[in-house]
């Protein structure tokens, strides 16, 4: 606040301001709506305390009369008895705002102690002059904080009360808790803590706001209708109307609820995204537990994301299988009695939490309409997007699902249609002398010739020509995995063709003994491990053998699907449908269990 009449302030909330006081209160309010703001907040703080020592004492008079002067007041949106306070254009000063501001400071932010002595104090009469005091603390910008509180954490949670439920588990799938499993309609009490560390689970609150929460996820249950989300992902649908303005607060970031759908996740770094489904949110920074600047709107259709400090807020790639949704969620419980779409969809979730995914591209139909694909990999989630230069959406290998087509037309001399893994010339899809697997889905079109073209390359996916690529000979439609430098590589091919028109499901393989450094390659069709001929290349002498020396190679070109940068003209012409790169050697059971759509994750 900006030239706060502190004396004035103080006389007001003892009660015996005089006419002079009042008018110097009420010329600062009308200074800057942040005066205002911080006025309404402290009457708000005000409020919750006297709730909190109502609660424990039975004691009335002249301080909870007071105090509930106060309450009365604080239901208007404008302080009535000091003249309309001054607001500016899409910048109201909501009483929601305000209460929820106060509720989750008192409630989160003081420690222990300090509401303790407050109390006393208020009982003992003394309680006014002490609370302006902590109030100019913990909520006024400009003063210095006292060690004892400058070093309480951002949440400071109290036990739970067993004797306020706020909200109910529904249902679950695959879960696995930390500590004693909830029984299914179970209650939660305020300001119990849950971690789900595996599957998904379903929370409704008194207000009929809904979760779905996704493991990894810790939550805090503040009240019927906020939550401190400590880390993971969650969907919230709040399509009731009394459940508008349901709060999510994370460490950087206040999320409010406007009637809608919406997903908010926090990642490793501490940074929040969130993602408006439908509808709209308030979003807010938060600094060291204190509002950090304006509130942004976000509607459906945009995300943003608050960086650590709670100070900056950037727009965030609109990602919405990064979400498990409530119709998500209801396909996934159903997949063992529904469709090939409902399987996979519950496929999809086990990969996406399987900790040795390193990228994972799932060619829904939600993210049909965009221009990149979203990496869904958890260990990754927001980094390693696909840039799609080119292809087009078509239809994938059953209904419901997605697919890009590449058409492999165009001069020779610049890359095809393709997709680009941004920044994949880092170190994580190196996997330099490492095991690591690729899968694909993919259909090729027959080839056709006339007797007359040069027996090429096609490309699926590759790291340019010293790393790793698979690919296929032109003429004889042989799938072929790769891995190592020009004159030192290896290279094994399949015995059958693959370019039939039909969808295949491929994966390869390279496994590395980490004591003796051998290495092995295999590579999988349709679930089953298929014949083979390894060829080691050592300068221009070349081998036959079922193992080889894994040696190093030294590659930062770009992961692309569909083209090789270091070869552009090679192309490939076909549809791709699904990838996941790990950074292990699936087992035969696993690879089996991928084209079965029943894999089940390592988390």
């Amino acid at each position: 606040m900006n030239n706060e009449p502190t004396q004035a302030l103080e006389a007001y909330f003892a009660g015996h301001a005089t006419d002079e006081q009042l008018r110097a209160i009420e010329a600062w309010l009308h200074a800057d709506p942040a005066n205002a703001k911080a006025f309404m907040q402290q009457l708000h703080f005000r409020e919750l305390l006297g709730e909190h020592l109502r609660e424990q004492r039975s004691e009335t008079g002249s301080v909870l009369a007071e105090l509930a002067q106060l309450e009365a007041a604080a239901q208007s949106e404008t302080v009535t008895f000091l003249g309309e306070l001054p607001a500016k254009e899409n910048t109201p000063l909501s009483t929601h705002d305000f209460k929820e501001a106060g509720r989750y400071l008192f409630e989160h932010y003081l420690p222990p102690r300090v509401v303790a002595t407050v109390a006393a104090a208020v009982v003992l009469l003394l309680g006014v002059v002490l609370t302006v005091v902590v109030l100019t603390v913990v909520l006024l910008p400009g003063n210095e904080t006292p060690n004892d509180i400058a070093e309480v954490p951002d949440f400071v949670t109290p036990a739970p009360d067993t004797n306020r439920v706020v909200a109910t588990l529904i249902d679950t799938v695959d879960a696995s808790w930390v500590g004693d499993l909830p029984a299914l309609d179970e209650g939660f009490m305020k300001d119990q803590i849950i971690e789900l560390t595996g599957g998904l689970a379903r929370v409704r609150f008194a207000n009929q706001t809904e979760l779905v929460l996704e493991a990894p996820c810790k939550i805090s249950f503040l009240s019927e209708s906020s939550i401190h989300l400590i880390q993971g992902s969650m969907v919230g649908r709040c399509q009731m109307e009394s459940s508008k303005g349901f709060v999510v607060y994370t460490d950087s970031a206040q999320i409010v609820d406007v009637g809608t759908e919406f997903g908010v996740v926090t990642n490793a770094l501490g940074e929040t995204i969130t993602q408006v489904f439908d509808g709209e949110v308030e979003l807010t920074g938060m600094s060291n537990g204190q509002l950090s600047n304006g509130t942004m709107n976000v509607f459906a259709g945009q995300a943003m994301q608050v960086d650590q400090a709670g100070i900056q807020i950037v727009e965030a790639d609109p990602n919405a299988l990064s979400f498990i949704r409530n119709r998500h969620y209801e396909a996934i419980s159903n997949a063992g009695r529904a469709t090939d779409l409902d399987r996979w969809m519950t496929q999809s979730l086990a990969l996406r939490r399987d900790r040795g995914v390193v990228l994972y591209y799932a060619f829904d139909n939600e993210t049909s309409s965009t221009i990149t694909l979203p990496n869904l990999a958890t260990r990754n989630r927001g980094y390693f997007k696909g840039i799609i230069n080119g292809a087009s959406w078509t239809d994938g290998r059953f209904p419901g699902k997605r697919g890009l087509m590449f058409n492999s037309s165009g001069p020779s001399n610049k890359l095809g249609q393709h997709v680009e893994v941004h920044n994949s010339d880092s170190e994580v899809f190196s996997f330099q002398q490492q095991s690591f697997s690729v899968a694909v889905w993919f259909k090729h079109e027959p080839l056709r010739f006339s007797g007359q073209e040069e027996d090429v390359y096609i490309p699926v996916i590759t790291k340019g020509e010293n790393s790793w690529r698979l690919h296929s000979y032109s003429r004889s439609s042989r799938i072929t995995w790769d891995t190592g430098v020009t004159r030192h590589y290896n290279q094994l091919e399949s015995l059958s063709e693959l370019f039939d028109g039909k969808w295949h499901f491929i994966v390869a393989v390279n496994e590395v003994n980490r004591q003796t450094g051998d290495a092995s390659q295999r590579l999988y069709v349709d679930g089953q491990k298929i014949e083979t001929n390894l060829s080691v290349y050592r300068d221009g002498e070349t081998r036959r053998s079922a193992t080889f020396i894994n040696e190093p190679w030294h590659e930062v070109a770009p992961v692309l699907i569909g083209a090789n940068s270091e070869k552009p003209e090679r192309r490939f012409n076909g549809i791709v449908d699904e990838l996941v790169l790990f950074d292990r050697a699936l087992t035969p059971d696993e690879i089996l269990a991928l084209h079965e759509y029943r894999f089940r994750p390592i988390e």
